[in-house]
């Protein structure tokens, strides 16, 4: 009897020490996911984070958990106006929404992208921009490994007092960036260089009469809290990278790479499409939030508006020929990509009806 026992605790002994080597054995051959640190200015809830974390969430699906995004929002991790030299350093790994436009001069070929005619909606404007960053931009981009492109909506004016004539805008201190800073003199306004997290408080001081800026920025940033009026004028639509180390990108296992690599076209035309989306929910917020006026310019003013916008390109493409810059080739070939999408105008009467 005893020995049937003890056989009996040993088979079962052995059976807990079997298991607990498979356990082991699993364990050692599951690593932990390679963590990777990914930095935005905008607030986690912005349009651009979520489509980020869709966006990255597949590809972690895709590599089997080989990969981990970390996500450091509101310029926790990384400044706005630091992206790009940050991503190079690696102070983060990957940067979501690199503006060219914050460090003028920088990117000469890619600030064509902000100058007018700009293409109505951003699905369209940013699958324009990733043909036209592979066929001409990547030299600039050089220092980091870009992951994808996108195209924000075209720009309106928001500001405290009405703005309908140029007459409105004459002196008057406007938020800009990059080529917003020709076009707002052209208008006859005072341009003053503001990153978007500086923006509000600058608004809510008085520092600057309105900003030059979409829709977008009404409910994240809560723009909307001190803009009232908003002139529908549809100039200036600034491009956007995510950009990533190139280091880190290179220690990577082949699969994860390959599926970083696979991202860019599909992810560019997400983020647009984000642009568009948000655009139209931020309006809808303006509506039920109420006290703002929306001005939707009589045809033949908005035209004399956005023909004094477009009026900046041959000096500022001058400036960069000029510089050694190749601009005006550059941007003749730009305007090849951009003629195919440019004739879908926003029906702006349809879309602020109350």
């Amino acid at each position: 009897m005893i020995t049937k026992i003890t056989k009996m605790l040993v088979c079962v002994l052995a059976l807990i020490l079997m298991v607990g080597f498979s356990n082991g054995t699993e364990a050692a051959s599951s690593p932990k996911p390679i963590e990777l640190r990914v930095a935005s200015f905008l607030p986690e809830m912005d349009h651009q984070n979520v489509t980020s974390r869709k966006i990255f969430t597949e590809i972690e699906k895709q590599t089997g958990g080989k990969v981990r995004f970390v996500y450091y929002y509101a310029e926790t991790l990384v400044k706005a106006k630091e992206a790009y030299e940050a991503t190079a350093k690696g102070r983060c790994d990957i940067f979501i929404g690199i503006v060219p436009a914050y460090t003028p001069g920088r990117f000469p070929l890619t600030s064509l992208v902000d100058l007018a005619p700009n293409i109505p909606y951003g699905e369209d404007a940013s699958i324009a921009f990733w043909e036209f960053f592979n066929k001409f931009l990547k030299d600039e981009f050089k220092d980091i490994k870009i992951l994808a492109t996108f195209v924000q909506v075209p720009q309106h004016i928001h500001a405290r007092a009405p703005v309908k004539t140029f007459s409105d805008i004459k002196g008057k201190q406007i938020r800009i960036y990059g080529a917003g800073k020709e076009m707002v003199e052209a208008w006859g306004g005072t341009p003053v260089f503001v990153s978007i997290p500086e923006t509000y408080l600058s608004l809510q001081r008085g520092v600057v009469d309105g900003m030059l800026g979409p829709f977008n920025q009404m409910k994240p940033n809560k723009m909307s809290e001190v803009t009232s009026h908003h002139t529908i004028v549809g100039c200036l639509a600034s491009p956007f990278l995510v950009g990533m180390n190139i280091s880190k990108f290179k220690e990577l296992p082949p699969d994860v790479q390959k599926a970083l690599d696979q991202m860019g076209e599909s992810a560019s035309r997400q983020y647009g499409k984000s642009w568009d989306e948000d655009e139209f929910a931020n309006i809808e917020f303006l509506k039920k939030e109420g006290g703002h006026q929306f001005i939707i310019l009589p045809p033949g003013d908005l035209a004399q508006w956005r023909k004094k916008a477009e009026s900046i390109n041959d000096k500022y493409l001058a400036d960069l020929e000029s510089k050694g810059v190749p601009a005006k080739k550059i941007y003749a070939e730009k305007m090849k990509i951009w003629n195919k999408y440019l004739s879908k105008e926003k029906p702006w009467a349809q879309i602020l009806k109350k």
